[in-house]
């Protein structure tokens, strides 16, 4: 996929953790300009009630509710949090709210994409990737 020239970003939302990435795309080149992480706890008591807690949801909502750097497309991921639980589309839902699109994706689409951002930097090295969750 290609992408014209202009800023963008990417949000990882985790179950631990949500990641940031500003970036500008230039003539096919990215170019980082911010990087954020924030350890958010969205998944806090999912495990136990199969549910993301209102107070969780919150905290990831005020952390992203006002961007930094106005960007022509925000790309949002969720993963095992928002996958695993019951009310994960009114997450989605309440993000679309403030414009973000969410996409949860499956567990072998975050292994991938896991994947492939542990082993950009060292290309046709054999490389062993564990991602230890968060």
């Amino acid at each position: 996929m290609t992408y014209a020239d202009g800023r963008y970003g990417a949000l990882d939302i985790g179950t631990v953790t949500c990641r940031l990435l500003v970036a500008d795309v230039e003539d096919g080149r990215i170019i980082d300009v911010d990087k954020e992480y924030a350890i958010t706890d969205l998944g806090v008591g999912v495990d136990a009630t199969g549910r993301l807690s209102e107070a969780a949801i919150e905290r990831v909502l005020a952390r992203y509710d006002t961007p930094e750097h106005p960007v022509r497309r925000l790309i949002a991921m969720a993963t095992s949090a928002s996958r695993d639980a019951a009310n994960g589309p009114e997450f989605a839902a309440r993000l679309a709210e403030r414009g973000v699109t969410l996409a949860v994706i499956p567990g072998s689409r975050e292994a991938q994409l896991t994947f492939l951002g542990a082993s950009s930097d060292f290309p046709g090295e054999n490389l062993l990737v564990v991602d230890i969750g968060g």
